[in-house]
């Protein structure tokens, strides 16, 4: 995640095996390699996605996925994004927005990132709307 205008910037890096084809709209920052035609998800079902590592840190976990809810609520997809707040425990018992804004406030820490997803939350909800996001405001960060 990078800062950009106080608003968050994801950016999906990979260590990317030499021989593998670049996934179609990909950019290969360095080394050498050769464009494919399948997109990333398609390219990792043919290359593999190797060995899970550890599980993260929930903390970390939450403030990655909250945008990416938020991105679908944005988008009018209320499906995708309540599949998401439910795999982040999100309340259900308020809007998915009010769910995705009460995730946020049990984020203990990253006080240089929570912030900054508060902020995007809060953008996302002038976007989607009250109606769509359910009750008050982005939740309290600690």
């Amino acid at each position: 995640m990078y800062d950009v205008e106080s608003l968050p910037l994801w950016v999906d890096w990979y260590w990317w095996p030499p021989g593998a084809p670049i996934p179609r709209k990909s950019r290969l920052v360095a080394g050498a390699g050769a464009a494919g035609s399948l997109d990333l998800g398609e390219t990792l079902e043919l290359v593999g996605r190797g060995l899970p590592g550890a599980a993260p840190d929930p903390n970390v976990f939450a403030l990655a996925m909250l945008p990416l809810a938020a991105k679908y609520l944005a988008r009018g997809d209320l499906e995708k994004a309540a599949a998401m707040a439910a795999m982040l425990d999100a309340p259900t018992d308020v809007g998915v927005g009010a769910g995705l804004s009460a995730v946020l406030s049990r984020v203990e820490g990253h006080e240089d990132a929570s912030p900054v997803v508060a902020r995007y939350l809060e953008v996302v909800r002038a976007v989607a709307g009250a109606d769509s996001w359910g009750w008050g405001s982005v939740g309290s960060v600690r």
